[in-house]
């Protein structure tokens, strides 16, 4: 049996393997922040999608054919904006991502390189004694 004092520790950092969420933040915090009405349109475009197949099948049922070829057309075109929604926040995503591991990338680079001019200073010192 696992302790809750195990299960509480963030994942290990290994050089070369991101994340899928920044250090610090919980699972809660990236599900609420992932619900945010940025990708709204996602799940409305799912929900009107279902409501037009619901709306076709009782149309099918009561033999309404006028009605059931709509709501297929409807459901054809909310599909594709649904598509076309999840397209773009996922290239928005990867972006952002892309965006994010650039910045760590530089932070790296100049924190190194801070570290190396720290190093370069106290050697000279060391030399000029």
């Amino acid at each position: 049996m696992t302790s809750n004092k195990n299960l509480s520790q963030s994942a290990p950092d290994i050089e070369g393997f991101e994340t899928s969420r920044p250090q610090g933040v919980s699972a809660m915090q990236n599900l609420s922040e992932m619900l945010r009405l940025k990708n709204i349109a996602i799940p409305i475009g799912t929900g009107l999608t279902m409501v037009s197949i619901v709306f076709g099948f009782t149309s099918m049922a009561k033999n309404m054919g006028r009605h059931q070829a709509t709501a297929m057309r409807l459901r054809v075109g909310f599909q594709g904006a649904t598509v076309v929604a999840l397209i773009v926040v996922a290239f928005g995503a990867t972006n952002e991502k892309l965006a994010r591991s650039r910045a760590a990338r530089l932070e790296e680079t100049e924190r190194r390189n801070a570290l190396a001019a720290v190093k370069k200073s106290k050697l000279a010192a060391s030399l000029a004694e």
